[in-house]
C-alpha cells in the first residue's frame, strides 16, 4: 500500500469515475485502473463495485477513506513542513547565554525575529555556567557568551562578535563621579562592590589593581546578581564593575556615572560559539543577521563580512559540491 494508491482510491471515491479520477491525477485509465487492482489484491477485498451510474465504493472502500484522507494530509503536511524548515520560516531554534545577554540583548533581536518569522519557535537558555558543555551534547544550536579562555578547543567552533567593555560605575554623588582623570591609587581607596568567587569581573578587579601594583580595595558587598550591585551603587557611595550591557540604561537615565580608565583588562570579547559540525539551518542564520544588525545599531562593533552571510555562502557551497 502506497499513497499513490491511496490517493487515486480518493479520487475514485470524489470523482465517481476511474476516467474522472484519472484526469484529475493527470494519470492514464488503464493506469489508474492498475494501481487500484493492485491494491485490491494487496488488501485481499473489492474496494469498488461498477454500476449505471459508475463506481460506487464498497465498505472496505468507504472504511479506509478517513485513513486514506489522513496519510496523505500528513504527507502533505510533512511536505509543507520541510520547505518551511528549509526556507526558515517554521521550526524551533534554541539558543543560550549568560544572563546580561539574554536580558539585555536578545529581547530586541526576538522581538525583529518574531515579525519576520512569526511561525517560528525560540527557546532560550540563560546560564552562566556548563554552557559549552551543554552545547557540545546538542542541548542548544548556538551559545552567544564572552569569549573565555575555558571554551573547549575540540569540538567547537567560535567567531567575536563585538567588545563588551565593562566599566567602572559610581552614583551620581560620589565624589569621583565629577573627576576627570580618575588614577588607580584613588580607586584603591574606595569601597567596592563586586562579584563573589571566581568570577571573571572579580578577576579583571583583581588584575587591574595587581597591574598597578596596588592591594585589591575594601570590598564591602559580593554579589552576582546585576540587580543587586547596581542598585547598592545608586544608593550608596561604593564602587563597582559591571558590563556596559548591565548599565546602559542607567547611564543613559544618568541614574549612574561610568569612570573612564585606560586599561586592556576593561574589554571583553563576546561572540557566537557552535559546534564544529553544526551546519547553520536558514532559521539560525536569520537569527544572527538580526542580532548583527541590533549589535551595529546599539553602536557595538559587528565584523565584516558578516558572520551569517560567511555561513550561508559556506552552505551554498557546500550543496553544489
Amino acid at each position: 500500500m502506497d499513497l499513490r494508491q491511496l490517493r487515486g482510491m480518493l479520487a475514485i471515491i470524489e470523482k465517481g469515475s476511474v476516467g474522472k479520477a484519472a484526469e484529475a491525477l493527470h494519470v492514464s485509465q488503464p493506469a489508474l485502473t492498475k494501481s487500484i487492482g493492485r491494491l485490491e489484491k494487496e488488501l485481499a477485498v473489492e474496494l469498488f463495485k461498477r454500476d449505471a451510474r459508475g463506481m460506487r465504493p464498497t465498505i472496505y472502500a468507504e472504511n479506509l477513506r478517513a485513513y486514506a484522507q489522513s496519510a496523505c494530509n500528513g504527507l502533505a503536511q510533512a511536505a509543507s513542513l520541510m520547505r518551511a524548515l528549509k526556507n526558515g520560516q517554521e521550526g524551533v531554534i534554541s539558543v543560550a547565554a549568560p544572563e546580561t545577554i539574554t536580558s539585555k540583548l536578545f529581547p530586541e533581536v526576538i522581538a525583529i525575529l518574531a515579525e519576520r518569522r512569526p511561525l517560528l519557535q525560540i527557546q532560550v537558555f540563560s546560564h552562566s555556567e556548563f554552557l559549552y558543555s551543554a552545547l557540545l551534547r546538542g542541548q542548544y544550536d548556538l551559545v552567544v557568551s564572552p569569549l573565555y579562555n575555558e571554551i573547549p578547543q575540540v569540538g567547537l567552533a567560535k567567531r567575536w562578535l563585538f567588545d563588551d567593555h565593562l566599566a567602572v560605575v559610581v552614583s551620581r554623588q560620589h565624589p569621583l563621579a565629577k573627576v576627570k582623570s580618575v588614577t588607580p591609587e584613588m580607586l584603591q581607596k574606595c569601597t567596592w562592590v563586586v562579584s563573589d568567587g571566581n568570577t571573571v569581573h572579580r578577576r579583571r578587579v583583581e588584575r587591574y589593581f595587581g597591574d598597578a601594583g596596588l592591594d585589591l580595595p575594601y570590598i564591602a558587598v559580593e554579589s552576582r546578581s546585576p540587580a543587586v550591585l547596581k542598585e547598592i551603587i545608586m544608593r550608596t557611595h561604593y564602587v563597582g564593575l559591571l558590563s556596559s550591557m548591565e548599565v546602559e540604561s542607567e547611564l543613559n537615565q544618568k541614574l549612574l556615572r561610568a569612570i573612564e580608565i585606560q586599561s586592556s583588562v576593561m574589554a571583553r570579547p563576546v561572540g557566537l560559539v557552535w559546534r564544529e559540525d553544526y551546519t547553520f539551518p536558514p532559521a539560525i542564520l536569520t537569527f544572527v543577521e538580526i542580532l548583527e544588525v541590533v549589535c551595529r545599531r546599539r553602536g557595538y562593533i559587528a565584523p565584516r563580512p558578516a558572520i551569517a552571510e560567511r555561513h550561508r555562502k559556506s552552505a551554498n557551497a557546500k550543496s553544489r559540491i
